[in-house]
């Protein structure tokens, strides 16, 4: 990790891009990227795996390589996923990656969730055809001793 700081500051600035629009292309906090900028802190495994995807760099080398000294051509390739990660939808609206990343997130959750209310339900109406036989059960016994009452008199 000794060149990771060095390294997401330059392949950022080569990009021409400000710390604000890394939050937007990203979906980092603009004071969390200045903290990798600066060496105090560290990306989460997808975080950095995101990043050096983004930057069309391999994760080694963000870690482990003087990207600015190595790889002088980088501008070239730096950012070319910009367009890449912007989308329009029906309406025109542009939707970044983030965005759609965190519509995945909540549509799994969705599924989660309907599948685990599924299962509750199906439980539920086990519950209820049991009880349904139950007193259909009940109900026969009940009508059998009233008929053998009945003709016993």
């Amino acid at each position: 990790m000794k060149y990771f700081s060095k390294n997401v500051r330059f392949l950022r600035q080569q990009a021409g891009l400000r710390q604000y629009d890394v939050e937007k292309v990203l979906d980092v906090k603009r004071t969390t990227w200045n903290n990798y900028e600066s060496g105090l802190s560290r990306p989460t495994l997808e975080g950095f795996v995101q990043i050096a995807q983004y930057f069309d760099v391999s994760e080694s080398d963000l870690l482990h390589v003087d990207i600015g000294k190595a790889f002088p051509a980088v501008k070239k390739n730096v950012g070319k996923h910009e367009k890449q990660n912007e989308a329009k939808d029906e309406n025109g609206l542009t939707t970044t990656i983030g965005d759609l990343r965190k519509t995945i997130i909540a549509q799994e959750r969705i599924i989660e969730l309907e599948g685990k209310i599924k299962e509750e339900l199906t439980a539920q109406l086990d519950a209820a055809q049991k009880t349904i036989v139950d007193y259909k059960t009940r109900l026969k016994d009940m009508e059998a001793k009233s008929k053998n009452r009945g003709k016993g008199r």
